[in-house]
């Protein structure tokens, strides 16, 4: 009642600060005969529960995108709130926001800690809100995207893709299915744009790493036919890649040094060894 009055409202004129009753009835929290209505009851009761008892908020922090993506941990954190459904629903945000990753915003000399949600997939019949639990926007993040060309046409998918693989050092399919919750064809498709738009080197599920913006065009191109050819489950010696590409010995050791160096091929036998072949990574 003291809110309602501070708010402005005219709903209560008229009443004294101690009209309980009729506060009550006038905001439908009591019947005219004082007996509490179902939302009187619900939002002011001491125990709501008592009659309704499954009306609390489980609020349950899993690992991954999924209650059963990894059996041996049945969840990080959980709270059974329940009392009065504001209480609960404060309970309910509280738990879920000490497990949230939140961004430091300063506006000249004060600064305040947000959360960065993102309700963009919400349609007419239905809401999203998704909370970034990772972090993966932090501001340092979000800096770098910014010195990327063409980021305006990212999508928050792409700009998911890019930041996985700057922090991990690699993404796959997998790893981006689970960070979104995306379908793995949507994962693939993310991945492949950014490989066509010469941000992302790899093939098939990954693992694809970062470009290095400093290197020449040729040698990026280089890596896609190298990556082409290679499999996962036959390995293949350097001649073999030379014919396959029709690119020299010479040419072809230094990037699949690199390549090996990044995760992106596995090499079966040290460099002096005459039986080393390479392997695609991830297989």
């Amino acid at each position: 009642m003291e809110r309602v009055r501070a708010s402005g409202s005219r709903a209560l004129a008229g009443l004294a600060p101690d009209d309980h009753a009729p506060a009550l009835q006038r905001l439908n929290a009591l019947t005219a005969d004082g007996t509490p209505t179902p939302a009187g009851y619900l939002a002011l009761g001491t125990c709501p529960q008592q009659e309704y008892p499954r009306l609390t908020t489980d609020a349950t922090v899993h690992p991954g995108t999924a209650k059963s993506q990894d059996p041996s941990i049945r969840f990080l954190d959980r709270r059974n709130c329940d009392g009065p459904l504001p209480q609960a629903i404060d309970d309910a945000v509280h738990t879920v926001m000490r497990n949230l990753r939140t961004r430091r915003i300063v506006e000249g000399s004060r600064g305040a800690d947000i959360p960065t949600p993102d309700c963009s997939t919400s349609t007419i019949d239905h809401v999203v809100v998704r909370l970034d639990r990772f972090g993966l926007m932090d501001p340092e993040t979000e800096e770098w995207l910014g010195t990327l060309p063409g980021r305006s046409g990212f999508s928050r998918n792409h700009e998911a893709a890019l930041a996985l693989a700057r922090r991990n050092g690699t993404v796959s399919v997998v790893d981006l299915r689970d960070s979104l919750g995306l379908d793995s064809d949507d994962c693939r498709g993310v991945l492949a744009q950014l490989v066509a738009d010469g941000f992302l080197v790899g093939v098939n599920d990954g693992p694809y790493a970062l470009t290095d913006k400093t290197r020449s065009v040729e040698a990026t191109g280089a890596e896609r036919e190298i990556l082409a050819v290679l499999s996962a489950e036959e390995a293949l010696s350097i001649r073999d890649v030379a014919k396959a590409t029709g690119k020299t010995l010479t040419a072809l050791r230094p990037v699949l040094r690199e390549l090996v160096e990044r995760g992106l091929v596995v090499a079966t036998a040290p460099p002096t060894s005459r039986s080393r072949k390479y392997l695609l990574a991830g297989g």
